[in-house]
Protein backbone atom coordinates (compact mmCIF):
# COMPACT_ATOMS: atom_id res chain seq x y z
CA UNK A 1 0.00 0.00 0.00
CA UNK A 2 2.49 2.77 1.14
CA UNK A 3 4.52 1.93 -2.31
CA UNK A 4 1.52 2.89 -3.97
CA UNK A 5 1.22 5.95 -2.34
CA UNK A 6 4.73 6.70 -2.11
CA UNK A 7 4.83 6.85 -6.08
CA UNK A 8 1.98 8.75 -6.24
CA UNK A 9 3.67 11.74 -4.05
CA UNK A 10 6.87 11.47 -5.88
CA UNK A 11 5.14 11.54 -9.19
CA UNK A 12 3.07 14.32 -8.03
CA UNK A 13 6.29 16.38 -7.10
CA UNK A 14 8.50 15.21 -9.97
CA UNK A 15 6.66 13.53 -13.06
CA UNK A 16 9.61 12.11 -13.98
CA UNK A 17 10.54 9.99 -11.11
CA UNK A 18 9.17 7.16 -9.08
CA UNK A 19 10.81 5.29 -5.63
CA UNK A 20 8.88 1.95 -7.16
CA UNK A 21 9.29 0.71 -10.40
CA UNK A 22 5.79 0.07 -12.31
CA UNK A 23 6.77 -3.93 -12.94
CA UNK A 24 7.63 -4.03 -9.35
CA UNK A 25 4.33 -2.83 -8.50
CA UNK A 26 2.58 -4.79 -11.24
CA UNK A 27 4.35 -8.31 -9.58
CA UNK A 28 2.70 -7.24 -6.31
CA UNK A 29 -0.53 -6.70 -7.21
CA UNK A 30 -0.54 -10.17 -9.25
CA UNK A 31 -0.14 -11.81 -5.81
CA UNK A 32 -3.00 -10.38 -4.02
CA UNK A 33 -6.29 -10.58 -4.67
CA UNK A 34 -8.79 -7.60 -6.66
CA UNK A 35 -10.68 -6.63 -3.15
CA UNK A 36 -6.99 -6.07 -1.65
CA UNK A 37 -6.02 -3.99 -4.85
CA UNK A 38 -9.18 -2.03 -4.74
CA UNK A 39 -8.19 -1.25 -0.83
CA UNK A 40 -4.42 -0.48 -1.66
CA UNK A 41 -5.29 1.79 -3.96
CA UNK A 42 -8.03 3.57 -1.81
CA UNK A 43 -5.52 3.67 0.72
CA UNK A 44 -3.08 5.00 -1.07
CA UNK A 45 -5.37 7.52 -2.45
CA UNK A 46 -6.01 8.60 0.74
CA UNK A 47 -2.92 9.36 2.14
CA UNK A 48 -2.05 11.01 -1.27
CA UNK A 49 -4.98 13.37 -0.57
CA UNK A 50 -3.50 14.03 3.01
CA UNK A 51 -0.09 15.22 1.68
CA UNK A 52 -1.88 17.30 -0.70
CA UNK A 53 -3.96 19.12 1.86
CA UNK A 54 -0.77 19.67 4.04
CA UNK A 55 1.31 21.13 1.65
CA UNK A 56 -1.12 23.38 -0.29
CA UNK A 57 -2.98 24.17 3.05
CA UNK A 58 -2.44 28.08 3.85
CA UNK A 59 0.70 28.20 6.67
CA UNK A 60 -0.06 30.14 9.87
CA UNK A 61 1.33 33.42 10.28
CA UNK A 62 2.50 34.55 13.31
CA UNK A 63 0.72 38.33 14.43
CA UNK A 64 2.77 40.66 16.40
CA UNK A 65 0.52 39.93 19.59
CA UNK A 66 0.71 36.70 19.60
CA UNK A 67 4.63 37.07 19.39
CA UNK A 68 4.80 39.76 22.17
CA UNK A 69 2.78 37.74 24.36
CA UNK A 70 4.34 34.33 23.94
CA UNK A 71 7.55 36.15 24.86
CA UNK A 72 5.97 37.17 28.49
Amino acid sequence: MEQLATNKIVTAMNPDSVVYPQEMLDGWTKTISARQRADAEAQAERIFQAWKRRTTAPHATITPSATSQASR
